[in-house]
């Protein structure tokens, strides 16, 4: 017997989607990134806000601070103004009296600007902080535009998965019909084929019976022509009451029975290749599968079988298990050298096709009575007939 080594489905399933180059991007995975951009926004819009504040509250700050400044500003002011004057003069008129005015009113513009920069540091240190929260407010615009971008971008992406999830709904949807109709032809064809062959068995049988009571025919005629023979004979022979006794005796006498030989049995050939389950396990499923009663709808199963070759996928086709009943299904398909995955549902097996097997019949028996220990059986169908 052999019986199909089981795998994990789910390491079945990641090979497939690394077969099949499947990206990890899901449509949910998406989502979660623009609502990811959303709070970043939200956090941002926030911190623009209380700088905004910060920013309106420096602005009244600078002004109150410039308000006190005001007379250090009016002479500093004017003392720069005599000094230009007197720069001026001395410089159109160079006398003694003019060069003097021009130094002293120096000396006041000195002390006048030292005195208006001690007032006006609290105001430069508000201006630093002032520029300081700007440049941040900048900087958060830019990264909304950009988180913007960003969402923009995965709303095109969702569109583009969700096109593409229909798409391929569609194409599984087509299989799924195509693969239906492939499983009704050739359970139609198997229909036709086991009539055909019960048809010919039936004719078959009908000949043998007709030609084995010709035989019984013939043979009872010979004895009955024999026996006859024998009693003639007796009666030229023998005296007259002899002869009697000899005639009742002979009418007496039965004939031997005509012996038929039996009917010839079904020789089943043993298992030429180990690996393969018997045809007697095939005959005990179908028996199990027989005793269910009064069962109507019998809902068939799928079967997808993929062969590999160096390590990646050759060969990928689907086929129909009829339910027979009892929890046991069956079909066939013409299998190809290789490792090859049976996978039903969620349960996958894996098995090697020798080469002498290829694309040879195959039977597939799925025992699932026990639907957390369900068995997967090969039968070669030419063992089988």
């Amino acid at each position: 017997m052999m019986m199909v080594k089981t795998i994990p489905a789910a390491l079945g399933i990641s090979f497939a989607l690394l077969l099949n180059g499947a990206h990890a991007q899901t449509v949910a995975e998406e989502r979660v990134k623009i609502e990811q951009y959303g709070k970043q926004i939200t956090s941002l819009e926030k911190s623009n806000a209380n700088i905004e504040q910060e920013l309106a509250g420096l602005d009244k700050q600078i002004a109150r601070v410039e308000g006190k400044n005001g007379p250090e500003k009016k002479t500093f002011q004017k003392a720069e103004a005599r000094y230009q004057q007197a720069v001026k003069l001395a410089e159109d008129r160079p006398t003694t009296s003019n060069l003097e005015k021009a130094e002293t009113a120096r000396f006041e513009y000195v002390m006048a600007e030292r005195k208006y920069q001690r007032s006006t540091q609290g105001v430069t240190t508000l201006k630093k902080q002032q520029a300081k929260l700007q440049a941040g407010l900048v900087a958060n615009e830019k990264k909304i535009r950009k988180a913007n971008t960003g969402i923009a971008r995965q709303q095109k992406q969702i569109l583009a998965l969700e096109q593409q999830a229909r798409e391929q709904a569609d194409q599984e949807a087509q299989s799924e019909r195509q693969l239906r109709l492939q499983g009704e032809g050739a359970l139609r064809n198997s229909r036709d084929e086991l009539s055909k062959a019960r048809e010919n068995h039936a004719a078959a049988v009908a000949e043998i019976t007709t030609l084995k009571a010709m035989l019984a025919e013939k043979e009872a005629a010979a004895s009955a022509a024999a026996a006859s023979k024998a009693i003639t004979v007796a009666n030229l022979q023998a005296p007259q009451s002899a002869q009697a006794v000899t005639a009742t005796d002979a009418s007496d006498a039965v004939p031997p029975p005509v012996k038929t030989s039996p009917a010839p049995t079904e020789i089943t050939q043993p298992a030429s290749r180990s690996p393969l389950s018997s045809k007697e396990q095939y005959l005990e499923l179908h028996g199990i599968s027989a005793q269910q009663q009064g069962s109507k709808h019998r809902v068939n199963k799928i079967i997808h079988v993929k062969t590999y070759s160096k390590g990646r996928l050759s060969k990928q086709t689907s086929h129909s298990l009829k339910h027979l009943g009892n929890g046991i299904y069956e079909g066939k398909t013409r299998v190809r050298a290789g490792t090859t995955s049976f996978i039903v549902g969620g349960k996958q097996w894996r098995e090697t096709i020798p080469e002498s097997d290829n694309k040879r019949d195959y039977i597939f028996v799925l025992d699932a009575r026990n639907k957390a220990r369900m068995k997967l059986l090969l039968f070669a169908r030419s063992d089988l007939d």
